[in-house]
């Protein structure tokens, strides 16, 4: 081995040196994959605290439309027969119809409290968007650099 080259004044073997980057690489993955679902399920609990009310109201307009619906609808459609010259077709046609705009409504604006009540994931989601640009950078240097200091949990 005495007449092998050294380079850098290492005797490892590029193969070996790849495959012990790689593995370090690999393991910064892992490590920032666990830290990524584990702030991804700090921030379920927090959005789910945040918009348990919206998700009740919501839950709770659900049950009674489907509750009342079909009682209603079909008083309004009688009622349709009984003062106009509509058939009863067409009469639990027409309510259908209005019960289906309604419970848009209702569905929409659940949506809409929703969506205000709670800011999304977005503290995982940058730190995702952080986390792909540093393996984007490790894969295009080559290398991997000392571990990035962050906001542990």
């Amino acid at each position: 081995m005495d007449h092998q080259t050294q380079v850098n004044g290492s005797a490892e073997s590029p193969a070996r040196s790849v495959a012990r980057n790689m593995a370090d690489v690999w393991h910064d993955v892992l490590t920032l994959s666990e830290l990524q679902a584990r702030l991804v399920a700090i921030e379920a609990r927090d959005v789910l605290a945040k918009s348990r009310a919206a998700i009740c109201l919501l839950a709770a307009g659900c049950l009674l439309a489907l509750a009342s619906l079909p009682v209603l609808l079909a008083a309004g459609a009688l009622f349709l027969v009984e003062t106009t010259s509509l058939n009863p077709a067409s009469a639990f046609g027409l309510a259908a119809l209005c019960g289906i705009i309604v419970a848009g409504c209702l569905c929409a604006g659940g949506w809409w409290v929703l969506r205000r009540s709670c800011g999304g994931f977005q503290r995982s989601g940058c730190e995702w968007r952080r986390n792909l640009d540093w393996f984007k950078n490790v894969l295009a240097r080559g290398s991997a650099p000392a571990p990035r200091q962050g906001a542990h949990l």
